[in-house]
């Protein structure tokens, strides 16, 4: 590069200070939330889980518990309308509860849990025509008969979460002829016996490798070691011992980033712990928002109940009941940090279920009116459906960095008269 001439030492000084302001580099550190398309079901029904097509086109699949699974076309999200229903007659009667799909395959858990609970249960659909799709298989057993919170496709096996029931792995390597392989009921003693409303339930789950991680519920977080699908083995147990002393536990829902796990843990809030070693894991973190304690559980502001991560692993974003939404930077995966939140309180709309597809997330709200026990529910909600919400990252801060003058010459040095500045 040439030098630059300049006529006065006070110009050099100048700009001497000029560059030694830093140059700054964006980040972000807010999501914002805008809601761009709804549909509320009529009387007291609920959604528990929706999620857009996973191969790119423009239709979301709903679990409706009470309804089935529901068809929507979201080519125009603003417009949000359902084209098909399959009701749970076509399953056995059982409820759809959840959904889980892998390629042109959709998995629906089959049994509701809510009140008495039914039989399990799993059926697969082949969506390569998503606007007609064909179930191939319809599983269910009575020997398993308090419902199914979450099904997992890895491999070729389906993992069921069977609340008071435990987890059961199924083959579903033929799409056709769905088998059962094994169950595992993990210690239900564990942390202390339980009474009647305590009872440890499998609701949520993550896979890593051979290692089935287990939110169950008033049990804590449970690894399950299914090298031996027809063997399952509990090789861990972890809980908060904090929040046991407080309050009964709940730990509902689980994601895996790295050496971390993020934990809903109901209105005690969000919960971080190292698994690295998954035989010995510990608590890094809690995030307490409404300082839970026992007498807070019914008519509180939030409960966490379902997480998902952006596919970068840097955003996690969170249903929380009545707060309906959160979002957490990972940034520094040990201490997540809210960077936002779409809440209208005592609006009598809950957000049970929360999935991700791109810029869009998909907020499945339960209706429990018809069930409203005061003290007995978590929240009253008199609003069911799905709402899909747009989120952005919303660059609200910089971050400072130095500029490098290692390479900045001047002549003559001492400088008198006109200087030359080298940057080379």
């Amino acid at each position: 590069m040439k030098p630059v001439a300049l006529a006065s030492r006070l110009f050099i000084l100048v700009l001497l200070i000029g560059l030694s302001f830093p140059v700054r580099a964006q980040q972000i550190d807010t999501i914002l939330f805008e809601e761009v398309g709804a549909f509320e079901y009529s009387w007291v029904y609920s959604a528990l889980a929706g999620q857009f097509d996973a191969l790119g086109r423009p239709y979301l699949y709903s679990a409706n518990n009470e309804l089935g699974m529901i068809l929507y076309d979201v080519e125009d999200p603003s417009d949000l309308f359902p084209i098909d229903t399959f009701p749970n007659s076509l399953f056995g009667n059982l409820k759809v509860t959840n959904l889980f799909q892998e390629g042109q395959y959709l998995y629906l858990s089959l049994g509701g849990f809510p009140g008495a609970g039914q039989d399990v249960g799993l059926a697969i659909l082949d969506v390569t025509d998503p606007v007609s799709p064909v179930i191939l298989d319809v599983w269910k057993s009575s020997t398993f008969s308090e419902g199914v919170a979450i099904v997992v496709i890895e491999g070729s096996y389906a993992y069921l979460g069977g609340m008071e029931e435990g987890l059961l792995i199924l083959d579903v390597s033929d799409k056709e002829n769905i088998a059962f392989v094994s169950h595992i009921l993990p210690d239900p003693n564990w942390p202390q016996p339980p009474g009647p409303f305590s009872v440890p339930n499998a609701r949520g789950m993550a896979i890593r490798g051979d290692l089935v991680f287990v939110c169950y519920d008033a049990g804590g977080l449970r690894v399950i070691d299914v090298t031996d699908k027809e063997n399952p083995q509990e090789v861990s147990k972890y809980i908060n011992t904090e929040m046991n002393d407080i309050t009964q536990p709940a730990y509902n829902n689980i994601q895996l980033v790295g050496d971390y796990a993020y934990i809903g843990v109901d209105y005690c809030g969000l919960e971080v712990v190292d698994i690295s070693d998954p035989l010995d894991i510990q608590g890094v973190y809690w995030y307490n928002p409404w300082d839970c304690t026992p007498a807070i559980w019914s008519g509180n502001d939030g409960h966490v109940n379902e997480l998902v991560k952006t596919p970068e692993e840097d955003l996690l974003f969170v249903s929380a009941g009545d707060t309906e939404l959160m979002a957490f930077d990972l940034s520094d995966p040990a201490l997540p940090k809210k960077v936002g939140e779409m809440a209208m309180l005592e609006d009598s709309a809950a957000v049970w279920g929360v999935r991700l597809h791109e810029n869009y997330l998909v907020l499945s709200f339960i209706d429990n009116s018809g069930l409203w026990i005061p003290g007995l529910q978590p929240f009253y909600s008199d609003y069911g459906g799905i709402r899909i919400v747009e989120w952005q990252r919303f660059p609200s801060a910089v971050e400072e960095t130095p500029p490098t003058l290692s390479s900045l010459s001047i002549s003559p040095n001492p400088a008198s008269g006109i200087s030359l500045l080298d940057f080379s």
